[in-house]
């Protein structure tokens, strides 16, 4: 009778869940999507406007607009495109968003390894030399000007796992 088992590690799940609840429990608060911006996937870095929308990450991204992470909602009747083998839902302009704005979230590590308390980056500018990385991405180590040190945040675990997802600790809440 043929048997698997689960491996010494488990996946951390889809980019935007909640990974950890309890005495320190995440704070998730609801956005109005720019209608000016692009979709926002889920897992997502999400920055605050002026007008108390918000939007994806984008070049003008810094430490004092960063908002948090896009959770993952389940929402009805919306079809999500497929990425690979996984699922991933978005928010469109003019939806709500909900912001994971404090706790500690599955989010796609894109360059780097995570180490636990250390330095989080979102990539603001595109670099030849990371071709794979994009605006918006979070990463594990400084690509100089070409991102930005997310001051609030750091990666709450060694490890990421085989989807290239890591666990991101927002500690305070910044907008």
């Amino acid at each position: 009778m043929p048997g698997s088992t689960i491996g010494l590690d488990l996946p951390y799940g889809m980019a935007g869940t909640v990974s950890y609840s309890g005495p320190d429990s995440p704070v998730i608060e609801a956005k109005t999507v720019k209608s000016t911006s692009a979709s926002i996937p889920f897992g997502a870095v999400v920055i605050q406007n002026t007008d108390n929308t918000v939007n994806l990450s984008d070049a003008n991204t810094t430490a004092a607009n960063f908002a948090g992470i896009a959770a993952v909602e389940v929402k009805q009747q919306i079809v999500y495109p497929t990425v690979g083998t996984n699922v991933a839902g978005q928010y469109a302009p003019l939806q709500k968003c909900d912001v994971i704005k404090k706790g500690i979230v599955s989010v796609a590590c894109k360059r780097g390894t995570p180490t636990a308390g250390g330095a989080v980056y979102v990539r603001t500018v595109l670099n030849g030399s990371f071709p794979a990385a994009l605006i918006g991405d979070l990463e594990a180590s400084s690509d100089s000007t070409n991102s930005v040190l997310l001051t609030n945040c750091c990666w709450h675990s060694n490890r990421i796992d085989s989807n290239q997802i890591a666990q991101l600790k927002i500690k305070t809440i910044n907008n």
